[in-house]
Parts: C-alpha cells; sequence; structure tokens
C-alpha cells in the first residue's frame, strides 16, 4: 500500500513543474501523511479467525463486527478464496464500522481435499478528492474448512517440555482423523539416548476415531531414572493397519554449566580483555555466574574475576574480565573456575602472551613504498610515451 502510494506521489510530482522544484519536499510531506493516515484509520475485524469440518450441506452463520477509528469512512466488503460461490454476506457497504453476516451452504460434495481457505475482507473505500496521497486499507478475517481425505489420514503433533533430572513432564499427542474412515489407534512412545539405547517405554490405550474428530492424549512422565543429555522421543500410531511415526527432542538438564572457550593468546602490555564463553545445561534460570581465572608459569601468577551475568536455559554468555599484561610474555599455564548457584566446574589451559612484531609493520611499510612506487613507475612510463608520440607527430 505506502509503496503503491509512493509512486503517484511520484507520478503527480511529475505533472506539476511547481512541484518538480518542490519535489524531495513533497515526498517527504507524503510520507508523514500516509503514516498519520495508517495511524489514524485503524480497522479491525472480529473474529480474525474460524474454522469448521466439512460436511456436506452443511449451513455455517458467522457474525462479523467491524471496528473503524473513522466513523466517516465508507468501508466495503467482499470474499474470496475457497466456497465463495457457496457464501453470502447480509450487508456489503457501511460507514465507519457495524456489523454483518456471512453465510456458507456447503455443498454436496468438494473435490478439494485439506484445509481450504475462505477469506472474508473489508476494505475502505478512499475519496477521490483525497487522491494521490490517500492510502486504502484492507483487513481481512479467514475462515478455514477442513475437508476430509479419500481413505486413512491422520495428523499428529507431539509437544514435550525440556526439563530437569527427576521432573515429572506431560507427554501431550494431539491427533485430528482427517480421513473419512474411522480409525482404530494403537499408539507407544519410545525414549532413545544419542546412541539409540532404549530408555523408556509407554503405551497409551488403544481407542478409535471418526472423522474429523480431535483428541490430545497425555501421559506423565517421570524423569527420575533419565540421565542428564539429549533424547529421541519417537510416538508409533498404528491406525486401522496404517503407521505414522512422530518424534521431538527432549532435552534433560541438570544444575551445571559448560565452559566452551576461552581466551588462549593475547598481545602483551598493559590491560587487555579475557573472555570465557559459558553454557547453561539446566532448564531453569541461574543468576549470578562468575568466573575466577589463575593465569601462572614458574615464576609468576595472577587471579582476577569476572563480572557476574545471568544464564537463561540452555543459552550461552560470554563472561569477561581484565589482565594486566605488562612484563608478560611466552606460555602461561591458565585455571578458569566458573560458578553457578552452589556449584561450580574447573578447566585448564594454556595462554600465550606475545609481542607485537615490529618486523611485521616495517613489512608492511616496505611493501607499500614498493607498490606505490611501481604505481608512480607506470604511471611515468605511459606519460613518457604519450608525450613521445606527440613529439614525433609535430
Amino acid at each position: 500500500m505506502i509503496f503503491e502510494s509512493l509512486i503517484k506521489i511520484y507520478k503527480y510530482v511529475r505533472l506539476n513543474r511547481e512541484m518538480k522544484k518542490r519535489g524531495f519536499a513533497c515526498l517527504i510531506v507524503g510520507l508523514l501523511v500516509i503514516f498519520t493516515l495508517n495511524f489514524s484509520s485503524a480497522l479491525g475485524i472480529m473474529p480474525a479467525i474460524k474454522e469448521f469440518n466439512f460436511e456436506p450441506g452443511k449451513r455455517i452463520t458467522i457474525t462479523y463486527t467491524i471496528i473503524s477509528e473513522n466513523p466517516s469512512m465508507p468501508l466495503q466488503a467482499y470474499l474470496e478464496g475457497d466456497f465463495a460461490e457457496y457464501a453470502s454476506l447480509s450487508k456489503e457497504s457501511f460507514v465507519g464500522g457495524g456489523t454483518f453476516t456471512l453465510t456458507i451452504n456447503l455443498p454436496k460434495e468438494w473435490d478439494k481435499p485439506g484445509r481450504n481457505r475462505l477469506v472474508v475482507g473489508v476494505r475502505e473505500l478512499q475519496k477521490q478528492e483525497e487522491a494521490p496521497i490517500g492510502v486504502s486499507v484492507d483487513i481481512r478475517g479467514v475462515v478455514y474448512i477442513n475437508v476430509p481425505y479419500p481413505g486413512k489420514y491422520i495428523e499428529a503433533i507431539l509437544n514435550i517440555p525440556n526439563c530437569n533430572s527427576g521432573d515429572e513432564i506431560p507427554l501431550e499427542l494431539k491427533l485430528i482423523n482427517r480421513g473419512k474412515e474411522t480409525l482404530a489407534l494403537n499408539i507407544e512412545a519410545n525414549f532413545y539416548s544419542k546412541n539409540r539405547e532404549l530408555v523408556y517405554h509407554t503405551n497409551f490405550e488403544p481407542r478409535t476415531m471418526e472423522s474429523g474428530e480431535e483428541k490430545t492424549l497425555r501421559k506423565m512422565i517421570d524423569t527420575k531414572d533419565f540421565s542428564p543429555g539429549d533424547y529421541s522421543v519417537e510416538v508409533a500410531i498404528d491406525y486401522s493397519g496404517e503407521k505414522k511415526i512422530v518424534n521431538k527432542t527432549l532435552r534433560v538438564g541438570s544444575l551445571s554449566s559448560g565452559i566452551k572457550n576461552f581466551t588462549q593468546r593475547i598481545e602483551s602490555g598493559g590491560l587487555k580483555k579475557y573472555f570465557i564463553d559459558v553454557e547453561s545445561l539446566w532448564n531453569d534460570y541461574i543468576t549470578k555466574v562468575y568466573a575466577d581465572v589463575n593465569v601462572s608459569n614458574s615464576s609468576y601468577s595472577m587471579v582476577f574475576r569476572t563480572p557476574p551475568t545471568d544464564l537463561p536455559a540452555w543459552e550461552e554468555r560470554r563472561l569477561e574480565g581484565y589482565i594486566d599484561t605488562t612484563g608478560m610474555e611466552g606460555e602461561y599455564n591458565s585455571e578458569i573456575t566458573a560458578y553457578f548457584e552452589d556449584k561450580n566446574i574447573t578447566v585448564n589451559g594454556k595462554l600465550l602472551v606475545y609481542k607485537k612484531s615490529e618486523i611485521s609493520d616495517k613489512l608492511i611499510f616496505i611493501i607499500g613504498g614498493l607498490i606505490a612506487v611501481l604505481i608512480v613507475g607506470v604511471v611515468v612510463y605511459y606519460a613518457t610515451k604519450k608525450f613521445a608520440k606527440q613529439g614525433k607527430r609535430k
């Protein structure tokens, strides 16, 4: 909408010589007017989404309300999409809002299985005198009509939350019979470790589902025997001889944090930044995570602490501190201890402190000088050649 209005502004400026002189200013003013109109011409429709299952010959009625902040704005309602030819509106023209009823008389047959989409739209009718910068707002509600597939067809959505070891968590399975046949269901759930070892197994009670029926199955899972780590949850659904498998990853946490990376090379000379990347292996928020760092060799030792930070569940954060590298050079041992809640973890590594090479700076200077000399030489060569040709012609 905005881009179309800008094009209108541009065309209008081109046709008017006086406006051409102030074209840029007009575009800016136009933009401000557009955004003002969009803001002041708020338009809404309720309900925004409705959903039904297809039933041959069924009559569906929905009452809509149009909400407009401009009481004098003329509005028009319209239909488009699937089943539009079987739908009608009780009223199509409005001023400043109102209500109307949508009626859908479903046919006895429909040859497009799946989720069909009917749009119920309302648009502003911009007055002609408001051109060229009038903006027409268009809002839409949607009616979904689910037409069953021939034979057997089931949709399944698996949900299971991450947890900490020992928590009891819900395993939820949402099922929708999208086919025309009644289904007999047998369902089992298996939990596998990373190496595909079966850790936990459970069954749901057998049941049947009619065409178009929806069910949400729920089982509580006790994770007291689960070690911290990632698990693959696979639910196998046998429906009247057909089979469907849905899966999801479950993360079981423990109150710990991993150190993923830390500074291993640093330039000597004054205060330098030192970083430590930590990762939460816990399913809850951890507050005030910090680290102590001990850098030492046979004749030197320094300890510093990073400022604390909060660590959201399963996320990474960077701890940063500063080390005084004055007089340091060579390889040092580094011992990093990260603290979180009432626990800590320690890792050991190496830190190389190096001096900035003067040779590299000189080398860069020399190479730069050579390039400059080469460029000058090429310019002089071609200039001499050009003057020589001009002298011969004379």
